[in-house]
């Protein structure tokens, strides 16, 4: 069957032959294929947008293989997915099912900051038709100007799963206490760490290892104490 974002919103129009629609007087022998194709059609926009999909490519160009077939770029296309890299440049790249890359903006269509995007984050984009652009409409960047210093995202046991920017290791120590190792410390003791957490608890601490370093986060949970969760730290000084 033709992928959800191909089907009209007149009822009456979905009326292509089956299993691709459902014409007026078909055979009752047809009526299991275009259900199983409607069901199908359906996953697929789904998987498209929950954040399952996860980027390829390298430097600043990210490439994306759908599960819906996309033969052409049209205003109102979105997709969620993971980026497999953290960008480098105010203008990366999307190029979805080898159609064209297409610069990814922000809301506004303006360029990005370095690091806008960050590797195992989860992001949002839809194609302005207008502009020839993605817009990213979601992202984890909470004010202009700030740079992720360190990204995590963490399992109940305390391993490191997706995204590991300027991350050494993490560990449970204890139940709903964990502790995140920086590869590079912070070594200038003015500076402002901000910390954003999601998806269960929040932090309790963060220190300085020593009056010129800082390498460690310690979490402790406030609710339930095997959750998973994301840590990304913007160097806010």
């Amino acid at each position: 069957m033709s992928d959800v974002h191909t089907w009209s919103t007149t009822a009456s129009n979905n009326n292509s032959a089956a299993p691709n629609g459902w014409p007026e007087g078909m055979a009752a022998s047809s009526l299991n294929n275009a259900g199983r194709e409607l069901m199908a059609a359906v996953a697929k926009w789904y998987k498209d947008d929950n954040g399952t999909l996860v980027t390829a490519g390298s430097s600043n160009a990210y490439t994306l293989a759908p599960n819906r077939t996309v033969t052409a770029y049209e205003a109102g296309l979105k997709f969620t997915f993971e980026a497999n890299h953290t960008s480098t440049s105010t203008t990366p790249t999307l190029n979805v099912s080898s159609l064209g890359a297409k610069t990814i903006t922000n809301q506004e269509g303006d360029a990005l900051t370095v690091g806008d995007i960050v590797s195992g984050g989860i992001y949002s984009v839809t194609y302005d038709g207008g502009e020839g652009k993605f817009k990213l409409i979601s992202s984890f960047v909470t004010a202009s100007g700030l740079v992720p210093f360190a990204y995590c995202r963490v399992d109940a046991n305390g391993v490191l799963r997706s995204g590991s920017l300027n991350i050494a290791s993490s560990a449970r120590s204890d139940i709903g206490k964990y502790t995140v190792m920086l590869t590079a410390g912070v070594t200038d003791t003015t500076r402002t760490l901000t910390l954003v957490a999601a998806e269960g608890g929040i932090f309790a601490s963060y220190y300085w290892e020593s009056s010129t370093r800082c390498d460690v986060f310690t979490r402790s949970d406030a609710g339930p104490f095997n959750s998973v969760f994301s840590l990304l730290i913007y160097d806010t000084h």
